[in-house]
């Protein structure tokens, strides 16, 4: 956790919340447990198929379907799995973040904080799997990759954050499980809190003065 040179911790007015591991689960492996039986062959095709490096393209807002019928094309053995990414992508997000929800409803019932989404997200996921997640409808407002073309941690999508809602880093609270995010946050002013469970970060926010006791 940091918290930059704030001395005054009751001027804090906004969090700002990664979604993906934060908010809600996002788990490849339970999607293709159903589809690669063998646990190395399923490593190997996570790690060096449908990795994490192209998933960095559909955050960045590259369409699901081009995507995937591209990647085949290049992996034909693995056709159907690839595909399965775009056609099946719902069941990457199996459930909610147990205990996070109960925090966002928490810090908006105080009345006086802005809660905003700043996520790498496609926004076609976002539009698939929304109506199963509310939580997201407390927030304030999301700001996801697939949308606005620029990805965590480079400072552009902060910038950009800040400068489209108002956000002002030193009366903001960052809340991410990336710890490059957490560091590009950090650069910035926020204060920080790296996810690691509900328990810690609500112990967190209250040290912060964002929630009572």
């Amino acid at each position: 956790m940091s918290t930059g040179e704030r001395t005054d911790r009751s001027e804090i007015d906004t969090l700002v919340w990664d979604i993906g591991q934060v908010l809600i689960r996002w788990d490849r492996e339970h999607l293709y447990r159903k589809l690669i039986a063998d646990d190395a062959e399923r490593e190997r095709f996570l790690a060096d198929v449908v990795s994490l490096e192209f998933n960095v393209g559909i955050d960045l807002g590259r369409p699901l379907a081009e995507a995937t019928r591209e990647l085949a094309a290049r992996h034909p053995e693995w056709t159907e799995e690839i595909l399965a990414f775009d056609s099946r992508s719902v069941e990457m997000y199996p459930g909610p973040v147990p205990g996070t929800a109960e925090i966002v409803k928490e810090a908006a019932q105080r009345g006086d904080l802005t809660q905003i989404a700043l996520s790498n997200f496609s926004l076609e996921n976002m539009e698939r799997i929304r109506h199963d997640h509310g939580v997201l409808d407390l927030l304030d407002a999301l700001v996801l990759s697939g949308e606005v073309g620029m990805v965590k941690p480079d400072r552009a999508i902060f910038d950009h954050l800040c400068a489209t809602h108002g956000v002002v880093p030193e009366r903001a609270v960052f809340i991410d499980d990336s710890p490059p995010n957490i560091a590009t946050a950090d650069s910035l002013g926020f204060s920080t809190v790296l996810f690691a469970d509900a328990v810690h970060l609500r112990r967190t926010l209250v040290e912060l003065g964002v929630l009572n006791s």
